[in-house]
């Protein structure tokens, strides 16, 4: 027999290797093969050949004796060799709600090990994912913030802009309802993609309403609901394809596959259901909201005021 022979039956019945992960009902399993061996004994037991004639044991040809193993993997903390344990989360589950569960089980391991026994976390993956999320949430306020100046100062009227801005969140609360409803969480793409579409959200809004004032500019006579009908079915053929045309041009994005896919498929589906959502809420929401508010719209040129001038004489300039 070669050494190499030896080393070969040694390596293929010493195993404690991981075969990978068994899906069932959405959870995940680590499988393992356990063939270690533990003890001096049980190694010096290792069958080597096994005949008919004879059945040799390491032992019978071989000195056994305990040494070191060269790591090519040191795991230290404050200069001492330490163990390092992965926590790996289900698919379905939570990762901040997993952080914060394995958090709370250390802190009641800290009380039942020794003293000179410490659990440390090493990298939390919790930890990058809120301050993702507390950024992208910050642009998303400041984009808001901005959205609401930008309406009050074009349409300078505060009734005009209220009933604007009370679409943005009737909008966010019916797109949080559709992501939850396909299953979808807050993450950075989602929270982006909303972030992203603050701007569109009040696009069709602020159209919708200058067309009321339009219209009512026109038709200073006609009653509020009437002015309101005809606004919504002068635009809407074309608001329809204006809305069509930016959402089509995420559909791309949901058909790719891959890891950019992966990313893009849930920011584009999100966006979709954002402009989706707004749709519905400037031709149902803000119709309903502009009729909430008891108050008339000044025209540009009043009837009376234009009477009044024409029936007065021109006074007289001077001596010419």
């Amino acid at each position: 027999m070669t050494p190499q022979q030896i080393s070969t039956v040694v390596a293929q019945t010493n195993v404690l290797q991981s075969n990978g992960y068994i899906s069932d009902y959405n959870r995940l399993y680590l499988t393992l093969t356990d063939n270690a061996i533990d003890s001096k004994t049980e190694l010096e037991n290792l069958v080597i050949v096994n005949s008919a004639k004879r059945v040799v044991l390491l032992k019978d040809i071989a000195e056994i004796k305990i040494a070191e193993t060269k790591e090519y993997v040191k795991i230290n903390a404050n200069g001492k060799d330490v163990p390092l344990i992965a926590v790996i989360k289900q698919p379905t589950a939570n990762l901040i709600d997993v952080n914060d569960g394995v958090l709370k089980r250390v802190k009641e391991l800290e009380t039942i090990l020794p003293k000179d026994v410490k659990i440390k976390p090493y990298y939390l993956q919790a930890d990058f994912v809120n301050e993702s999320v507390r950024s992208i949430e910050d642009v998303l306020w400041i984009g808001l913030v901005l959205a609401i100046i930008v309406v009050i100062v074009f349409l300078r009227s505060w009734k005009s802009s209220l009933v604007i801005l009370l679409t943005i969140p009737t909008t966010l609360a019916l797109t949080l309802v559709c992501l939850y409803a396909f299953g979808y969480t807050f993450n950075i793409m989602t929270l982006g993609a909303i972030a992203a579409a603050i701007g569109l959200m009040i696009d069709d809004a602020v159209i919708v309403v200058e067309q009321i004032h339009r219209s009512h500019e026109e038709h200073p006579d006609e009653a509020m609901p009437v002015i309101v009908s005809k606004a919504i079915k002068y635009l809407f053929p074309a608001m329809v394809g204006s809305s069509l045309s930016t959402i089509v041009i995420f559909v791309p994005f949901i058909l790719m596959s891959g890891v950019a896919g992966a990313y893009f498929k849930v920011l584009a589906f999100t966006m979709i259901i954002t402009l989706s959502a707004s749709f519905i809420v400037t031709w149902l929401v803000l119709p309903a909201l502009f009729l909430l508010f008891p108050y008339k719209l000044k025209t540009a040129f009043p009837e009376k005021n234009i009477g009044k001038s024409i029936g007065k004489k021109p006074k007289e300039t001077g001596g010419w």
